[in-house]
């Protein structure tokens, strides 16, 4: 049959348990899962909207990055970006320094039934993979968008 893991948070309590749940499957169906949620970072690191602005084209053909020591149009407001990078993408870097444990069926300990089972674990399966699907399809812009249409909301990740 096979040995079945889940993602456990031990500081939080929290784990997650992909469907199918075997090492492999979970690493096949959500690659940047466990990235996803330890990431230490800002997805909105101030450079995203300039390097985005500096490929948008002009109306004499060239990009405004082409447009050096000409007056370029305002920057987007960088708060009101961040503050919608967080609504589209709250779970990232959730984990951040927390202890992980990828914890398998067959472990010498019975762990993984105690995580599974004890109303003192919260399993968040289903706040997060929908998440995460939407950051591994680096969809840019969330559907409720009111930012500049030359700024995509994607965070920075290849894996």
């Amino acid at each position: 049959m096979g040995e079945y893991f889940v993602i456990a948070n031990t500081d939080t309590q929290e784990f997650v348990e992909p469907k199918p749940s075997k090492l492999w499957e979970i690493l096949a169906s959500y690659p940047a899962l466990v990235y996803y949620l330890q990431a230490e970072g800002n997805l909105g690191d101030g450079g995203n909207p300039e390097m985005r602005r500096a490929a948008v084209p002009t109306t004499d053909g060239r990009t405004l990055g082409e447009t050096q020591g000409e007056e370029l149009p305002p920057s987007i407001d960088l708060d009101r970006f961040n503050t919608k990078l967080e609504a589209w993408w709250p779970n990232f870097g959730r984990w951040a320094k927390d202890h992980v444990r990828i914890v398998g069926s067959h472990a010498a300990e019975a762990t993984w039934e105690e995580i599974r089972r004890s109303p003192e674990w919260e399993n968040i399966t289903d706040e997060i993979l929908p998440e995460v699907r939407r950051f591994e399809a680096r969809r840019d812009t969330p559907p409720d968008a009111d930012l500049d249409r030359d700024v995509a909301c994607a965070p920075d990740l290849v894996i």
